[in-house]
């Protein structure tokens, strides 16, 4: 009998209703067009979608969605939003707030980026981050969609659905997410994937990599590590009463805040009917590389050589591409006048992570040491000096090299505060920079010391000035 009861149950039950449910908010094909779906209203090329799609989210997501409303209401809360904006970050600001739009329409080359915004108490900075989630629903100072201080998998989770949207996580300290933990958050984010982990049957499970993009808030940021500053735009928002005294720019766009999904649903509409057309990957394609190319030859004639700047590069090109279609988009509403002027802070990020690389903190940490006596150079390999009481000669200098004796040198800088990366990674990365002259098939060539071969690093003599080495004569 048994065999019978679902056959039966199936049979006299009729057809059974059928709906289909997204659950993440971003670009899907719906009858062959591209459209931007998402809680209340979705959006193709022609406009709001006849048969609403329905799309749930995570409660904790509840406030995400877009809005229909006409352009003047739409147009005139964009503006007064770019208007509480820092004005040196204006266009950074504005272009990081539309990218989620078009970041899944780069070509694979472009990078993904992240923007933390790092400011005191009373700065705004949260403020600032609510008006640029409100592109994407209806958020104010108090309502993240996440914080740091939620777990990293839970940050990673929401993320996943906000697959082309906004994704505020703020609070940022360090006691929330230690150095190791964000830098491999920030990693596999960068990458696109998830963290991986294994079923009851040890197989892969599925991994949720976090797809929205992130824009990070908290009164610190981590310090010293350059594969974070690489993947990350940091700005510092400066005081709040020096931009905006008595508030009333953000009076304003406070007032309209709840008219920007509906820009973003006007934006999303006018990507559409590109991606439909074929032209837009393309665009942006030949945008991107121009660009890039652009900031390469800024960085070449500004800094000079510059090592692992590909990245970063990067991050700017996609930026400044996608303030270059909000132009063309806001132009062709003859709304383009209240976009402020592109600028850009690559050659001062460049530098700052320049400064955070292994190599160069080790090397600004040795030329300190040599300067205050405590460890030194000598100048004849063959007859090499006793080293005074207390002072370590950490290796040898010549008109046109520093032969320098890394495990001895690394233990030096090293009894100053740990040193963050191995012998080995520091020898690679001046390597990379143009300061380490490497053998034929290892970083270190032979030399021999009193008839001794010996290993050194071969750097650039120029690391060092004459004022600085404290060398021994014969």
């Amino acid at each position: 009998m048994h065999k019978h009861l679902a056959p039966a149950i199936l049979k006299l039950s009729g057809d059974a209703p059928e709906r289909r449910t997204y659950r993440f908010m971003g670009w899907t094909k719906v009858d062959g067009h591209w459209a931007m779906v998402s809680p209340g209203v979705s959006i193709n090329a022609t406009g709001t979608l006849e048969n609403t799609p329905e799309v749930e989210l995570e409660s904790r997501l509840r406030d995400y969605g877009l809005s229909a409303a006409n352009w003047g209401e739409a147009l005139a809360a964009f503006q007064a939003a770019v208007a509480v904006f820092p004005p040196a970050f204006a266009p950074v600001l504005t272009a990081f707030s539309l990218l989620p739009l078009l970041q899944r329409f780069f070509p694979p080359a472009a990078p993904k980026p992240a923007l933390h915004l790092v400011g005191t108490t009373g700065s705004g900075k949260s403020e600032i981050a609510a008006l640029m989630t409100s592109f994407y629903g209806q958020f104010n100072r108090d309502t993240p969609p996440a914080q740091w201080g939620d777990t990293v998998n839970t940050v990673e989770a929401l993320g996943y659905t906000l697959a082309d949207a906004l994704y505020w996580v703020d609070d940022y300290k360090t006691i929330y997410a230690d150095e190791r933990t964000f830098t491999r958050f920030l990693q596999s984010y960068s990458r696109g994937m998830g963290r991986g982990r294994l079923t009851r049957e040890a197989k892969v499970r599925q991994d949720r990599a976090c797809r929205g993009l992130l824009l990070s808030t908290g009164e610190t940021t981590i310090e010293g590590e350059a594969s974070i500053l690489s993947r990350m735009l940091v700005l510092e928002v400066p005081p709040w009463e020096q931009r905006d005294p008595g508030g009333q720019k953000l009076a304003q766009a406070e007032s309209l805040r709840a008219h920007l999904p509906a820009f973003t649903a006007q934006f999303a509409r006018w990507i559409a009917a590109r991606a439909d057309a074929g032209t837009l990957t393309s665009d942006l394609a030949a945008l991107f590389e121009e660009n890039s190319a652009g900031y390469r030859a800024k960085l070449q004639a500004t800094l000079g050589r510059q090592a692992n700047t590909g990245r970063m590069i990067g991050n700017w090109a996609v930026l400044v591409t996608v303030y270059q279609l909000l132009r063309d988009f806001l132009g062709e509403h003859d709304a383009d006048v209240g976009l402020p002027i592109w600028q850009d802070a690559i050659v001062e990020t460049v530098q700052a992570v320049q400064q955070e690389r292994a190599g160069l903190v080790f090397l600004d940490k040795l030329t300190q040491l040599v300067a205050s006596g405590r460890v030194m150079f000598a100048n004849n390999m063959q007859h090499p000096e006793e080293a005074r009481s207390g002072v370590t000669i950490i290796g040898y200098v010549d008109e046109a090299h520093v032969l320098l004796l890394p495990d001895i040198a690394f233990q030096e800088v090293a009894r100053g505060g740990s040193m963050k990366f191995s012998a080995t990674d520091i020898g690679k990365q001046l390597r990379e920079d143009g300061w380490l002259i490497p053998g034929a098939n290892h970083l270190t060539v032979q030399r021999r010391v009193r008839g001794l071969p010996t290993r050194f690093w071969q750097l650039k003599a120029n690391f060092l000035t004459c004022d600085d080495c404290d060398t021994v004569t014969d």
